[in-house]
């Protein structure tokens, strides 16, 4: 399963979305398509062509090659934090694309006084920075240590088997492994390990807000600003109707 999902459905996902999303900018950031609604879509494409590059480096970690290489296994904590950056950025581009849409639809005078390409600008830089700072914890709860073990080859299978495990447990979830086939094996190790931030933000339960804030109430708004919004196109549609229905009798 991993193999599939991780070295087979990623990347192809990636890959698709990666052109799809190229194409959308290019097609948004025409001159003849300036919009405050292209600007959030443009920033939304943005966002999703960054978290699909950054989950497919994170992706990488399954090859033992990659996992072997210095720089990648000290940069995979701030992989893993970009990419949630850009997850939660688009989350909140999404709802503020939806908050605008019912504005406009709902009370076109309003729209367009506020619904401005310069207020969207201004709009999309307060959630990069606030998503930043909310997500700046995931940078800082894990750090990367280094281990080198040294073992004779005589020794039997159960005890080399005893000491990996020992080291996978004292790690969070990611182990490197690189073993020489010499008199001696060198077992060189990448450890994800938790840093004291990462025990303080347990305990004030900064998992359970990030995912109320980012997960949670995402979705209840937009499912209030869509409800609303299909509420206002079939209103509008029916009083459309209506004044066609009177405009008819009238002229009979």
């Amino acid at each position: 399963m991993r193999l599939i999902c991780g070295k087979i459905l990623t990347p192809l996902l990636c890959l698709i979305g990666f052109i799809s999303n190229i194409i959308n900018i290019i097609i948004l950031t025409r001159e003849w398509m300036s919009s405050s609604t292209n600007i959030y879509l443009t920033a939304v494409s943005i966002c999703d062509l960054l978290y699909l590059l950054f989950t497919y480096l994170f992706s990488l970690w399954l090859y033992p090659s990659i996992q072997q290489l210095t720089l990648y296994a000290y940069s995979i904590t701030y992989i893993h934090g970009t990419a949630n950056l850009f997850s939660n950025i688009t989350t909140w581009l999404t709802v503020s694309f939806t908050l605008e849409r019912y504005i406009v639809i709902s009370s076109p005078i309003l729209g367009k006084r506020y619904c401005t390409k310069q207020r969207a600008r201004y709009v999309i830089i307060i959630i990069f920075i606030i998503c930043f700072l909310i997500t700046l914890p995931d940078y800082l709860k894990k750090t990367i240590k280094y281990n080198h073990t040294t073992y004779n080859t005589t020794h039997n299978n159960s005890n080399h088997h005893y000491h990996h495990n020992q080291l996978i447990n004292n790690s969070t979830n990611i182990t490197i492994n690189n073993n020489n086939n010499h008199h001696h094996n060198n077992n060189n190790q990448y450890l994800v390990v938790d840093t004291q931030i990462n025990i303080i933000l347990i305990k004030i339960g900064y998992d359970y807000i990030n995912q109320i804030i980012f997960i949670i109430l995402p979705m209840i708004l937009l499912i209030i600003f869509n409800s609303l919004l299909i509420r206002s196109v079939m209103k509008a549609n029916y009083d459309r109707r209506i004044l066609i229905k009177q405009g008819n009798n009238n002229n009979n």
